[in-house]
């Protein structure tokens, strides 16, 4: 059965609240965010969905999560000079017309899981995505 887990970024507050580790369920059909060490909070926060994967260390990917992936690229053509290791930084992002979870990173590269690692999310820490 496919898990439907959120956590919030509060605008107000600029920090996220009800990580999974916090509170099951985290966020309550009303729309309130509640747990341990965070009840009534602002109504001001932005909602993202668990996507049902975890990276490489077993860390829970979130919708707005920054991956890293790294690995060894096999160039298709024979006139490049190969493999060539790469690194890639990306945001994982929801998308509307496929209605799926999508990595957007520097590469065409698809994402698997198990290569990557999760490093930050884009309210936190939107450095680490060069914007």
């Amino acid at each position: 059965m496919r898990e439907i887990k959120f956590r919030a970024w509060d605008k107000k507050q600029k920090r996220m609240l009800c990580y999974n580790n916090d509170v099951t369920p985290c966020i309550t059909f009303n729309g309130v965010c509640q747990g341990k060490n965070h009840t009534n909070v602002s109504f001001d926060y932005v909602l993202m969905q668990y996507t049902g994967l975890k990276d490489k260390n077993g860390k829970q990917i979130y919708e707005g999560d920054i991956v890293a992936s790294e690995g060894v690229y096999q160039p298709c053509s024979t006139k490049l000079e190969g493999p060539e290791p790469y690194r890639d930084v990306g945001k994982i992002v929801w998308d509307e017309t496929y209605l799926g979870w999508f990595f957007i990173g520097d590469s065409l590269a698809d994402l698997d899981p198990k290569e990557c690692t999760v490093i930050g999310n884009i309210h936190e820490s939107p450095d680490l995505l060069g914007e």
